[in-house]
Order: structure tokens, then sequence, then C-alpha cells
């Protein structure tokens, strides 16, 4: 028992501040509770609904795939649009969540040493008998505690978005393999050297496959001029490619208009225009419906053939005097937007990432001869991605080599080996009806998908001029850097510059993220959305609008929205451009319109 006033005094305000450190314990004990309560709930109640929204879209799709009705495609529309919001929000509370539990056990931890602290004061002051008795209790209690605080950590490591099963019906199995019908017989040609391929624009986003322009271009963004134009006798969304001076398209209106073109970039006139017919198809398949339409993949070339894929699902390979030189039947297209992935090529081997509702695989075609070199089945969902390959050394045409096929779908992004079509590695992270193309720079591999986010994938090794990345099969292997949720496309794929990356919203938000950490730099709003994916050239990123308005913004210096030039092309338009030394092309709806300056 305390022998003085003073230690009563000293006794009774330790006893005031132990049990104030102790109330303090339990209210931050009571609210980290309710924080992981409603982040656990939260979590199973997302993955329920989204389990639920993902069977009841797989089923609508079903009943697409057998009678494309209009509204069932609306259906689908809305629906994906559901489930990606509600994974949005999902992941923004369990975000937000993360940090006010993470708050919580910080201040838990703290009262909880000052409760400590308090008590073992108490216990030097000779408190009655009942001390031994009383420091017992407390010790149960600061174990119930840490472990409590060590389940709230567990719920705060658990990751933004639920896993979600994807139904097995819609996991591609083995399929007879296609076979190619040669209509010309040509000797083999020899694969275009790496420095000429980087010096045109021979597929989707350019010979680097990342919209980033791998020549100088010489443009002024503030004094554009539509310099050239001729109208397209059939339509299209498949950009422009470009070929010393030839500009190559694909068109069609309907199934007997299949057309692949050749213009004359100097004189805008059309050299030839050659028509892929198409084999007998059930009569319940005479028209392909979806907005996408037959011409929406760009085609690809190696200087001596052009190929090309169509919403039918023929694979056509023409040759630079207009002769069709062989086609593929890979199956009609069978989901409810139409067939929409761009062709890619390395090594004298035309890349197809052909994701539909059944069967979907890459499938890997010699451009000389159409024949068949590989096809790797693929599992998960459908897709509008198109294939990316990864070019090492870019910086030095000399030395630069092509590396990996870069493909991205739900639930994966996957690299493969474009001689023999080996899957390398898969990362885990997309969700939903994914459009948007992968993005190599740098060493490091973007990806992303509005509702999934942003993700940045990579080794603790890789840099530019290596072959870590592509190497690193398993003592290296690839894993996400970051993720984080910035405004999403849902169609435009990323482009990365400058230690930026610039992401391009359907609904027409632009965002610039920074590449290392995934900070948000800056956000934008515009009046319009963007199908067209941003392209880098001229030292400015060029983005180009639903409704046909070509922006170019500067992102080397730390402003917003930093416009340098713009032009009106009076015309809606979603292919992405394309670029020449002096010139920009771009494909609208009716339109091929080549870009320069008024002083040209």
């Amino acid at each position: 028992m305390p022998d003085s006033d003073e230690e009563k005094n000293s006794l009774a305000w330790q006893k005031l501040r132990q049990r104030s450190a102790r109330a303090m314990v339990l209210v931050t004990l009571v609210y980290c509770i309710v924080v992981g309560g409603i982040m656990a709930g939260n979590r199973f109640s997302l993955k329920q609904s989204g389990q639920s929204m993902l069977v009841e879209l797989h089923s609508i799709k079903l009943q697409y795939s057998r009678q494309q009705d209009e509204q069932l495609s609306k259906q689908i529309r809305q629906l994906d649009q559901r489930y990606r919001q509600a994974c949005v929000d999902g992941a923004v509370l369990q975000r937000q969540g993360r940090y006010f539990l993470g708050g919580g056990i910080v201040v838990l931890l703290i009262v909880m040493h000052l409760w400590m602290r308090s008590s073992r004061k108490m216990l030097t002051l000779r408190e009655h008998n009942g001390v031994e008795t009383t420091y017992r209790n407390q010790m149960r209690m600061v174990l119930f505690v840490v472990v409590f605080a060590a389940v709230l950590c567990g719920i705060l490591l658990l990751p933004d978005e639920p896993e979600y099963i994807i139904p097995k019906k819609i996991v591609s199995e083995q399929v007879p393999e296609p076979k190619t019908q040669v209509i010309v017989q040509k000797p083999k040609f020899d694969p275009p050297a790496m420095k000429e391929w980087l010096q045109n624009w021979p597929c989707f986003r350019g010979g680097l496959g990342n919209g980033i322009a791998p020549f100088e271009v010489e443009l002024d963004p503030a004094k554009l001029k539509i310099r050239n134009e001729i109208k397209l006798p059939h339509k299209g969304f498949g950009s422009p490619v470009i070929w010393n001076g030839k500009v190559f398209l694909s068109a069609a209106d309907s199934l007997e208009t299949q057309t692949v073109l050749c213009i004359d970039a100097v004189r805008m006139k059309i050299l030839w225009q050659t028509n892929v017919p198409l084999p007998a198809l059930p009569a319940n398949r005479k028209e392909i419906k979806g907005e996408a339409g037959l011409a929406a993949a760009t085609v690809v070339t190696d200087g001596n053939v052009v190929a090309s894929i169509f919403g039918s699902g023929i694979l056509s390979g023409v040759d630079f005097d207009g002769n069709l030189l062989w086609s593929v039947a890979l199956g009609a297209e069978e989901n409810h937007y139409g067939y929409a992935s761009s062709l890619a090529y390395a090594n004298g081997t035309v890349i197809i990432q052909y994701d539909n509702a059944e069967n979907r695989r890459l499938i890997g075609v010699d451009i000389s001869t159409g024949k068949i070199k590989w096809t790797t089945p693929r599992t998960g969902s459908m897709s509008w991605a198109s294939p990316v390959i990864s070019v090492l050394n870019c910086k030095n045409a000399e030395q630069a080599v092509f590396c990996e096929i870069l493909t991205v779908g739900e639930p994966d992004v996957i690299a493969y080996d474009p001689g023999s079509g080996k899957e390398l590695w898969r990362v885990k992270g997309l969700f939903g009806e994914v459009a948007p193309s992968a993005v190599f720079h740098d060493g490091k591999v973007y990806a992303a998908m509005d509702g999934a986010g942003l993700f940045c994938i990579g080794t603790k090794e890789t840099a530019e001029n290596t072959s870590q990345f592509a190497t690193s099969k398993q003592t290296n292997k690839p894993e996400i850097i970051w993720n984080e949720m910035p405004p999403l496309p849902d169609t435009s794929s990323p482009l990365v510059a400058e230690g930026k990356v610039i992401l391009c919203a359907s609904y027409g938000t632009v965002s610039c993220v920074d590449a290392t950490s995934g900070k948000t730099l800056w956000m934008h709003d515009t009046d319009e959305g963007y199908y067209a994916s941003p392209t880098w050239a001229a030292g400015v990123v060029w983005l180009l609008d639903r409704a046909g308005n070509l922006t170019a913004i500067k992102i080397d210096q730390n402003k917003e929205w930093d416009v340098a030039g713009t032009l009106q092309l009076s015309e809606p338009t979603a292919a992405t451009p394309a670029f020449t030394k002096n010139s920009i092309w771009v494909r609208t709806e009716t339109r091929l319109l080549r870009i320069g300056n008024a002083d040209e």
C-alpha cells in the first residue's frame, strides 16, 4: 500500500493514465474490427455478385453465338459495364479500407504501448495485492490484441480485386487445324532487315508495336493541315500500314466486298484493290454483325506480302502487285462485337490472336506461303486486344531483335515464343472484355483495362538493351511491380514515353501516370471519348478522339494538358494514326487523310 500522500497522488495519476490508455485501446480495437469487417464483407459480396454476373454474361454470350440479335449485344455491353463498374467500386472501397485499417493498426500499436508503459509504472509504485492478477489479465488482453492485429494485417494485405472463377465452358480446347489454300505459288521471301522494318510503319502502332515512332518525325504541331485525301471504297476501322511509299488498308461493307487496298502515298491514288473471296458459309452465317464490322483489324506487311484478316475469319496474303497468294479460313468470328485483333509479325511469321467465344488460340502463319507453323490453345474469355511483339535493343536498329509475343485477355498477360508458340510466362490480374493491347517499354510490360487497373510487369533486373526479361523463365520470373487505378481505357491501348504512361478512356478522360511508381500525375476531361490509341512522334503525344479531333500534347514539362497543336478532321474516326517522316496518316469513316505542315 502507498505510504505517503505523494505516492497516493502518483498512483491515482498512473491509474487515470492507464484507464485512459486502456479505453483508447478498446475504442481503436472496435474501430479496426468494424473497418476489417466492412472490408471482408465487401470482398465477399463483390466475389459473389461478380461471379453471378460472370455466369449471366457467359450465358448471354452463348445465346448470342446461336442467335446474333442486336438486343443481346446491348445486354452484353450493359452487363459487362456493370461488372467492371462493380469491380472498380469494390476495389476503390478495398483500397480506402486499407488506408483506414492501416491507420487504425498504427494507432492501436501506439495506444497499446502507452497502456503497457503506464501499467509498468504502476507496478513500481507497489500497488495493492491485486497487482499480479491485474497484470496477468493485461497480458491476456495484450495477447488477444496482438493476434487480432495480425488478422487485420492479413485483411490489409488481401488484393483489391477477388479472383473470379471462369466458367469451364469458356476454356479453349484443341481444334482441327485449318487448311491453307494456295492461289499463286511464289518463291519464299526473305524477312526484312530490322533496320528496314523500323524505318517503315508496317503494323498496328508502328514497328515497335508500342505507339512510338522509331524514326525522326519532322512535324510542327502548331502548323497542321490536311495535305491530301482520298475517298475509300469500303468501310473499316483498321489503321493504315505504310511501306516505302505505299499505304495498305483492309476494307469491307459485306462478305462479298472484303478488300485489301494499296494506295500511292505521293499521288494519293489507289494502285490496286484485291478482293479476298469467301468460302461457302452456313445459311445462318451470311451476315456478320457487331460494332467492329468486317475490317477492324489492322493488316501487317514485311515489305513483300500484305497479310490481312477479316471478321469472317479469312486470313490472306497479297503481294505488292495485288496478287492474292494464299488464304486460310480460320472459322467465322463468334463474338458480339466482331473480330478486331490486329495482326503482328516476327521473323517471317504472322501472329494471330484468335480469342473468340469458343476455341481461342494463338496462331503462327508463314507470311510467304500461308502455311500454319504452329497453333497454341488459349484459356480464358473472349478478347479484342492485339498481340504485340517486344523488340529488344530498339535504340540500335542494327542490333534490334524480336523477342516475345505479348498477349492480354481475361485473366492473364501471357508471353509466347514467336518461333514455336510455346508459352513463356503469364501474370494474372485482368478481367472483363479486354480490348487494350499490352505495351513493352524499357524492359517492362504495361497492360490496362477499365475495372482491372493499370499494371506494370517486370522482373527485379529488367532493363533496356538486355534479354533478361525474355529469358527469365524460372529464376527471374516476371511479376506485377505495381497496379494502380487511374481513369482507364476499355478500347484504346496505353502509351509509355518520356517516363510517363498516357491513358485515353472511351468516356473522354486522358490520364498521365508516372511509369516508375504508378502515381497519377494529372487527369484531363475532354468532350469526346477515345478508341484510337495515343502515339509518340515529333516530341509530342498525338491523341485522336472519336469525333475526329487531332490533338498534340507536350509531356516533357510538369504541366497538365499542355496542348501544342490541334486539327479538326470534321469526321468521326476510331482508327489509330500511322506516321511517316513528315506526315500523319488518318483513316476516318470514309476517307484516308495525309496530314502535314501548312508550309510544307
